[in-house]
């Protein structure tokens, strides 16, 4: 692959607390967000929004797509995984843009069946009543594998949950969800164990998405990873112990 020169985006991308918002061509990341990152996609004669951190965070997402001008032109909400701390605020911003809320069919069935909950997390809502692991939406568009928005093309990566999916652009970039975790200075992590609905589809997951061709890497939680992301990921996994597979 022949790596893209991209000096800029890999500023922008360090601009982790500054004001700027376009950490790469097209693609801005909404700073601000509470919960799993939210980031605002161009696409030609409209823009989508993928993932929505938490709940109360649509008046904000929507005030930041009044200032890039496209808030008239948010078609879709699409959404890696049903979380609370990624799709909390998708139901409101649909009421409020009038996108379609897009997810994966898989997820559906989940976002019913809270005993489907890892046991910490279970634990977690037995105490605390209020809390969900899955926002409470109704999709407008199910995802399956292969489907395409915009230029990006659906992958299925279960294991954090039966739906989670990554948006990926061939030979070029990925947004992974939780799929994979990122950490400071271009640092790539493996799925997180407490939080896998199934920890053996999650490793799976991850070695798809490593088999992918992709310069940035766009994750749920953390700072982006531009340049040389996949040969990153793939490094991160040849130096996993053999019982991590």
């Amino acid at each position: 692959m022949n790596n893209p020169p991209l000096p800029l985006a890999r500023r922008r991308a360090k601009d982790y607390y500054g004001r700027r918002m376009e950490i790469f061509p097209g693609i801005h990341w909404l700073k601000g967000v509470i919960g799993g990152n939210s980031w605002l996609v161009m696409e030609t004669g409209y823009a989508f929004i993928i993932d929505t951190g938490s709940t109360g965070n649509a008046h904000h997402i929507l005030r930041r797509a009044q200032t890039l001008g496209v808030a008239d032109k948010l078609k879709y909400i699409v959404l890696t995984h049903a979380d609370i701390d990624h799709a909390g605020s998708a139901a409101e911003l649909k009421k409020l843009t009038g996108a379609s809320i897009a997810l994966h069919a898989a997820e559906v069935p989940f976002m019913a069946e809270k005993a489907n909950l890892p046991g910490g997390l279970r634990w977690l809502s037995g105490v605390f009543p209020k809390m969900s692991r899955c926002a409470r939406i109704e999709p407008d568009l199910l995802l399956n594998e292969g489907d395409v928005i915009g230029v990006y093309e659906v992958v299925h990566v279960p294991g954090h949950t039966p739906g989670s999916i990554c948006l990926y652009e061939p030979r070029k970039l990925i947004f992974t969800g939780d799929a994979l975790r990122t950490h400071a200075r271009d640092r790539l992590l493996p799925p997180s164990k407490p939080t896998a609905v199934n920890l053996r589809q999650a490793t799976d997951s991850m070695k798809k998405i490593a088999g992918l061709d992709f310069y940035a890497l766009f994750g749920g939680h953390g700072p982006p990873v531009i340049g040389n992301a996949g040969a990153k990921l793939r490094d991160m996994i040849s130096r996993l112990p053999r019982e991590a597979f």
